[in-house]
């Protein structure tokens, strides 16, 4: 649950808007976030990206990449490769959600917003960084999208041998064992743990 304290003596109006992939979220959140005193807008030029369903966030940061956009994205995905991934695309600034929700939400956001405003990149998830490599982080970025080793070794311009050698490495590293175990780790689905890693989303806006 959000801790909540309404913005007063603001100077300034934090204007937004909220992009998701489930459109009930996207009511509920603008719904809380104006009961704290931002002002909705939907031509405002900072976002705040849900990412909901698995990989919203970053579709839309590839779509909006080279728009002038503060693109505030905040994902409940664990996996620090796919957390790393969305760094890779330059968001203004990227929350994981399990941290922010301990946080006083209008502080916090507010934060994030003056950072951003000031051109500031900012990061809030948790670490230590990935194990992998940059290499064996793209080759388990399209094992997670489907790809087979073969098409795998033709997009990159290597031999399937390579991708074959380069994906043993990272199920060693990730403790996985093919590319179905590779691909749920990535979209922070571990047979270890279920698909639970999601369940707290909702609350972003109850």
């Amino acid at each position: 649950m959000w801790h909540q304290t309404l913005l007063r003596n603001d100077a300034t109006i934090r204007s937004l808007s909220v992009l998701c992939g489930i459109a009930h979220l996207i009511d509920l959140t603008q719904s809380k976030l104006s009961n704290l005193g931002f002002h909705i807008d939907y031509a405002a030029s900072t976002k705040l990206v849900l990412d909901f369903p698995f990989s919203y966030g970053h579709s839309v940061l590839e779509t909006f990449k080279n728009d002038r956009l503060q693109l505030i994205v905040v994902t409940w995905n664990s996996s620090r490769e796919y957390v790393e991934d969305l760094w890779d695309l330059e968001p203004s600034a990227l929350l994981a959600g399990e941290i922010l929700q301990n946080q006083n939400l209008a502080q916090a956001l507010c934060e994030v917003m003056d950072r951003v405003s000031n051109g500031e990149p900012y990061r809030l998830t948790p670490g230590p960084p990935t194990l992998l490599t940059n290499r064996e982080r793209l080759a388990l970025h399209y094992v997670a999208r489907g790809w087979q080793n073969k098409r795998i070794a033709r997009w990159i311009h290597v031999e399937e041998q390579t991708v074959k050698n380069t994906l043993r490495s990272v199920y060693r590293k990730l403790g996985v064992r093919n590319h179905v175990e590779a691909a749920l780790h990535y979209w922070g689905m571990s047979c270890q743990f279920g698909p639970s890693t999601h369940s707290d989303l909702p609350s972003f806006g109850s």
